[in-house]
């Protein structure tokens, strides 16, 4: 099997094209391979000739390529969207955590004024029953 190479002008000519892995054919300087695919192409399903890497991997066209990567940069986006989600929830988080601070603190000082209060009122009484508390 041969194949059109070079650009066009001098070098232009024709290539051998050897066998590959799969049944396709490869050129030994470049690695890579064409062999059958069968799919989806331009909005027609049939049975096509493609370019595969040295790995066996279908090289995608340009539209496949801009497609993976707007598949890529959306998934990119909904992964920030939930990290951003994700931190929001944490700074939410910490907020009820010191809000619930504030308020057991509040709560605790309400409990020692009180006490305060109690402690004042039983001196009172005290010295109303003539207890000297200047011991």
């Amino acid at each position: 099997v041969a194949a059109l190479a070079g650009g066009g002008g001098a070098g232009r000519g024709f290539a051998a094209l050897l066998p590959a892995a799969g049944g396709g054919v490869g050129r030994a300087r470049w690695g890579g391979w064409l062999g059958g695919w069968a799919g989806v192409y331009g909005g027609v399903d049939n049975r096509w000739l493609r370019v595969y890497d040295r790995a066996g991997r279908l090289v995608p066209t340009r539209a496949e390529a801009a497609e993976q990567r707007a598949v890529a940069a959306e998934r990119e986006r909904e992964a920030e969207r939930q990290r951003a989600e994700a931190e929001r929830r944490r700074a939410e988080a910490v907020e009820r955590e010191r809000e619930a601070e504030r308020q057991r603190a509040e709560a605790e000082r309400q409990r020692a004024e009180a006490a305060e209060r109690q402690l004042e009122q039983l001196k009172a009484r005290l010295r109303d029953l003539g207890v000297d508390l200047n011991m």
